[in-house]
């Protein structure tokens, strides 16, 4: 359903729905609100549970600015119970919760994204478990310069799923045209 207002500032709101069924279903809503030079965008999706508990669940919140010369504001992603094996059998079985935020505020103007997730299922590889707790990012750079990257924080925590974690990698670096420079510490 989409309705635009004909008067300005053309107030718009538009809804959609969508469903899977099968052994794995999904159910997703998504949503734009406000005049049409600035929507707010939201999208909610729920998918099978990675653990008896609850079901995953998905969250997304842009801004955009169709008609601006860079239309993209702040994005949100949110994920809660999310298992990476309802997607492909070849995947691990995980439980992921986590946020990624992305602040940019034009094409040439400084940009930085944000990653903080969390693994409550970890485990070995033999097991099909994913052996990793906790991923933590931070990066940035300018849109306009896509192969010129800063990472200024990058932090795995390893987890094999025993009474103790199985170490650390924390780094930071840099991405520019095809060379990856990292400075690690294990």
């Amino acid at each position: 359903r989409a309705t635009i207002d004909a008067d300005a500032p053309l107030n718009t709101q538009v809804r959609l729905q969508a469903r899977t069924d099968g052994a794995a279903p999904w159910t997703a809503e998504a949503r734009a609100d406000g005049p049409l030079a600035r929507l707010a965008l939201q999208g909610h999706a729920r998918g099978p549970a990675a653990t008896d508990a609850q079901r995953a669940e998905l969250q997304a919140r842009v801004e955009f600015q169709p008609f601006a010369a860079w239309p993209w504001g702040a994005v949100q992603l949110q994920g809660h119970q999310v298992d990476l094996s309802a997607w492909s059998e070849h995947w691990p079985r995980t439980a992921l919760h986590g946020n990624v935020a992305l602040d940019t505020q034009g094409r040439d103007r400084p940009a930085q994204a944000q990653v903080q997730i969390q693994n409550r299922l970890p485990g070995p590889w033999s097991q099909g478990r994913l052996p990793l707790s906790e991923v933590r990012a931070t990066v940035s750079g300018r849109p306009s310069q896509p192969d010129d990257l800063r990472i200024e924080q990058f932090a795995v925590q390893l987890d094999g799923g025993g009474p103790a974690t199985a170490g650390s990698i924390t780094a930071t670096g840099r991405w520019h045209a095809d060379r990856l420079e990292l400075a690690l510490q294990l």
